[in-house]
């Protein structure tokens, strides 16, 4: 059985990987009648498009993780969780190890744009919202993952919401 190739196990990679090849390939003069130029550029963008996937994920994950910890309104808490386990499927399946390592760099970029998203949505309820969502990422990647000892892992509802009746 033949082995399985980088293009198999980490797409992100091995669109790297191909476009540095390209661009050594153009560098080289070769008579070729290829565009190795924009080849590259395009094979450099499929890649760039897997991570922008991914990192979509993850911001939507954290939003949502967001809302359901520091939201006033409970009505859309069971929505968001389903979202969550969606996106989290999503996530999983798409996310290389090369991918989890770019997306690990950017998590700050990340969080800052979950967080303003989690603003939009509850500032109208909460017009001091943005005064009450941390300013560092309060999750691990694990814990928006939802795997590992995490798996399934929801942060708590505000105590003030969580009594019945």
């Amino acid at each position: 059985m033949p082995r399985p190739s980088l293009y198999d196990t980490d797409y992100y990679a091995w669109t790297q990987a191909q476009a540095a090849t390209l661009r050594e390939l153009a560098e080289s003069r070769s008579n070729m009648p290829l565009d190795l130029w924009h080849l590259a550029e395009e094979v450099e963008d499929l890649g760039r498009n897997e991570l922008r996937t991914i990192s979509s994920f993850y911001q939507q994950i954290v939003t949502h993780l967001l809302k359901i910890q520091f939201a006033a309104i409970r009505t859309p808490v069971r929505h968001w969780q389903r979202e969550i386990m969606n996106f989290r499927l999503q996530l999983a399946e798409d996310l290389t190890p090369s991918l989890e390592r770019k997306l690990l760099e950017t998590l700050p970029m990340r969080y800052g744009l979950a967080r303003n998203r989690a603003i939009d949505g509850l500032e109208c309820d909460q017009p001091d919202i943005a005064d009450t969502l941390p300013l560092e990422l309060p999750y691990t990647l694990d814990q928006v993952m939802g795997r590992g000892i995490w798996k399934g892992w929801l942060p708590a509802e505000p105590a003030d919401f969580n009594r019945s009746g």
